[in-house]
């Protein structure tokens, strides 16, 4: 019988091996030896960082000059509710802001992060709209233009009705461009 295949010498390739001796519930013990961990700890980040004391802090004047001194700062301002991360002459879009004109110079008032590439300088509540920055850094945007978005379409469709509806629309926009961004560094400012 050539064609048939012997299945008592058949091994099974994917044989189970446990990897702990199966013990019974009669066996375990009510009070289990206490297993101590043997991986090494690594450290965290988190763990590496120290809390700023108030002692190493550096009077303001003195903050603004550094990040004065750096080739390159930004600032993150709140317009119309959402922050954006701005530098000189960025190009901001905004939604459309209906008492500005174009050619309009308008100051940014609400500041919440001034900073540099290795430093940075952040209002004491970020999610505060009352405690800003603007004492310290005088930023100016001039708006550039008043535009319109592309064609959004909008399907409202009910099912097994014959509903169907498209709302076609084309949003305005304004657009921003920074002007200026200027320190006071002035010696009284705490």
């Amino acid at each position: 019988m050539k064609g048939i295949l012997n299945i008592c010498s058949f091994t099974n390739p994917f044989k189970l091996i446990p990897t702990q001796p199966f013990r019974s519930h009669s066996t375990l013990s009510t009070n289990p030896t206490p297993t101590t961990n043997t991986l090494p700890q690594r450290p965290t980040l988190r763990s590496s960082l120290k809390p700023l004391t108030p002692s190493s802090s550096i009077p303001t004047s003195k903050a603004l000059s550094l990040i004065k001194s750096e080739p390159s700062s930004y600032i993150k301002a709140s317009i119309l509710g959402k922050l954006y991360r701005l530098s000189q002459q960025d190009v901001l879009t905004v939604p459309y802001i209906k008492d500005l004109r174009v050619g309009d110079v308008i100051r940014l008032t609400k500041l919440v992060e001034i900073g540099s590439r290795s430093f940075t300088f952040r209002s004491t509540d970020a999610s505060s709209t009352q405690v800003t920055l603007d004492r310290f850094c005088q930023v100016n945007a001039l708006v550039v233009e008043h535009s319109r978005g592309i064609m959004l379409k909008t399907v409202k469709k009910k099912r097994r009705k014959g509903y169907l509806k498209t709302i076609k629309n084309k949003p305005y926009f304004t657009k921003l461009r920074i002007s200026g961004i200027e320190f006071k560094c002035d010696e009284n400012s705490s």
